[in-house]
């Protein structure tokens, strides 16, 4: 076996497939992060707009608005679905801004509705690793790795239970294709040790790429 820190697990071996399989689940993971970035920009864009609406109002149109009808100004420009109340405008930074704000919606609308098909498209017909363990009496790894690797082995020989913790989906789709039991969680927050079972483990082995070494959590007391 062969190990990339920096691309994730391989086999000796390994085919164009194999490569191409590990990007296909690298993609599917990204192109969630990036549906959630958008949404967030998307977000922050009329939460800074909406006060800049009201002021252009008052100030170039005479009219005094509320925060709602301004997010319906907002919302209105973004769908192209027409002002109808607000009615006419005369003044260039109104008529400016509600431009900008439908190249913003069909701009948003194509990016978004496009990222999020993929996103569904991906997640229907991709693999998907567990992200947490209803085993009990098992070994807890926080990492994989060589030294893992080979302790993993002399359990299996005892039909001891383990599972390992992988922070990157296409990882630990990769080492569950391999045979090692993994979850995918992140084992330095909380909700991860929970999802790892480590109240009802026999042990919980921290393991660091660097040094290899290892602390043994017995009831919460690092030894």
């Amino acid at each position: 076996m062969c190990l990339k820190p920096l691309h994730g697990y391989c086999q000796d071996g390994d085919t164009g497939h194999d490569v191409l399989r590990r990007r296909y689940y690298k993609v599917a993971d990204y192109s969630m992060r990036l549906l959630v970035r958008l949404l967030i920009l998307f977000i922050l864009i009329i939460a800074a707009l909406t006060p800049l609406v009201m002021f252009f109002m008052a100030v170039y149109e005479g009219r005094e608005i509320s925060v709602g009808q301004a997010l319906v100004f907002i919302f209105q420009s973004v769908a192209t679905t027409g002002y109808g109340e607000l009615l006419p405008f005369y003044s260039y930074p109104i008529k400016i801004t509600s431009i900008f704000l439908m190249v913003l919606g069909v701009t948003m609308i194509f990016m978004i509705g496009g990222t999020l098909m993929t996103t569904l498209i991906e997640r229907r017909i991709a693999p998907r690793a567990p992200i947490y363990t209803d085993i009990v009496d098992h070994v807890v790894f926080t990492n994989y790795n060589e030294i893992v690797d080979r302790t993993i082995k002399l359990l299996k020989q005892y039909n001891v239970p383990y599972v390992v913790a992988i922070k990157e989906q296409s990882t630990a789709i990769e080492l569950l294709e391999n045979g090692i039991n993994c979850v995918n969680v992140d084992p330095s927050y909380d909700d991860g040790l929970r999802r790892l079972g480590v109240e009802k483990a026999r042990v919980v082995i921290a393991s660091d790429w660097g040094c290899h070494k290892y602390q043994h959590l017995f009831g919460g007391i690092y030894y």
